[in-house]
This record gives C-alpha cells, sequence and structure tokens, in this order.
C-alpha cells in the first residue's frame, strides 16, 4: 500500500530495495513508487498499462517486474489470481522492449502451496524463457519465488491469543489502537 512504502522510505530503507507488490495499484502508489525508484510488480494489463501512462506522466523509468501464473509441473497447472499467464511472457517482454518508460528487471511467481518441486518448476520454466529472451536483447535480471511461503511469526498460541484479545479491547475503546490506521482487522463494536 502507498502507507507502507512511505513508512518504509521514512524508515530510511533505500528505494532501490522496495519492492511493490500490492494487488489494485492506485495512481498515488504507483506515482510514489516511480518517483522514489522502488520496484513495482505488475499484475495485469490494467496495472501495466497504468504504470507506463505515470513514467510518462512524469518523464521517468519505472522499474518493473511482471508476476506470472500457469507454471506446468507433472501433477498440475499452478493457477493463481495474481499474475499474467507464463504463457504470455515473450510478447509481454516485447512489449516492455518498446516502451520508453519500463525497465524491466524481474520475473515474479506467485505460487500457492509451499511444496519444492513447484518452487523448482516455476524457477526452470523462467529462466528458460529469460535465457530465450536474452537472445532478443531482453535481459531480467532476477527471479522471484514470492508468494505462500509458510513462516511462523509467533512462537505460542498464546501470543495470538494475547493479540487477539489487544485488538478487541483497542477496538471497543478500552486501550489505544495499535494497527496501521486504526484499522480494526474485521473486528466491530
Amino acid at each position: 500500500s502507498l502507507n507502507e512504502v512511505k513508512e518504509t522510505l521514512s524508515l530510511g530503507v533505500p528505494a532501490e530495495s522496495v519492492v511493490v507488490t500490492a494487488i489494485g495499484k492506485t495512481n498515488a502508489l504507483v506515482e510514489t513508487a516511480i518517483e522514489e525508484g522502488c520496484l513495482l510488480v505488475i499484475d495485469n494489463y490494467d496495472e501495466f498499462n497504468l504504470i507506463e501512462k505515470t513514467a510518462s506522466k512524469l518523464g521517468k523509468n519505472a522499474r518493473i517486474g511482471l508476476r506470472f501464473a500457469g507454471f506446468k509441473t507433472r501433477e498440475r497447472v499452478i493457477q493463481s489470481r495474481f499474475g499474467f499467464p507464463i504463457k504470455d511472457a515473450f510478447s509481454l517482454c516485447r512489449r516492455v522492449k518498446e516502451s520508453d518508460r519500463l525497465n524491466l528487471e524481474v520475473f515474479h511467481a506467485h505460487i500457492d502451496k509451499y511444496d519444492p518441486e513447484e518452487r523448482a518448476a516455476a524457477a526452470f520454466q523462467m529462466i528458460e524463457i529469460i535465457d530465450k529472451l536474452a537472445d532478443e536483447g531482453i535481459a531480467v535480471s532476477g527471479i522471484d519465488l514470492g508468494g505462500s511461503i509458510l513462516i511462523n511469526y509467533l512462537e505460542e498460541e498464546a501470543q495470538w491469543q494475547e493479540y487477539l484479545r489487544q485488538l478487541k479491547a483497542s477496538v471497543m475503546g478500552e486501550a489505544p489502537s495499535f494497527n496501521q490506521g486504526e484499522d480494526s482487522l474485521g473486528f466491530r463494536k
């Protein structure tokens, strides 16, 4: 979100290290990311057009990544509501190459499971495409296997229960809010 990008930058994180993967990117988020030099990961043609148009309007180049789905594995095709079909990678990259304002840096995959074989399949498919694109003079400097990596943020169930207790107390006005924008995360009075 725009607030996350602004907060990250205000904490001193260099813009070139910030990757914006938000879905439904707003005009303000796109403008800020381009102005600051953050990497924008594009999910769909609407975002592609918005980012290209905004970069042109600002007279700046946008650093971009392209998110893909539809990778084939032994068991299935990895579907996701995020990203372009991987079969469209060549035409999409050629369109980026024709743009005066888009600088392609990364291929990104959003994968819905923790299966290392599926992640490897996606990685190999992206690398194969990147190698072929290099023959056309289109450089992609990296891949990102984002999404759905299981992370355990808490050591004990009691920590989660305490968080929920504090959140409910803040929603009820019994304690100060501690979430950005006083977000109640679905809880109501």
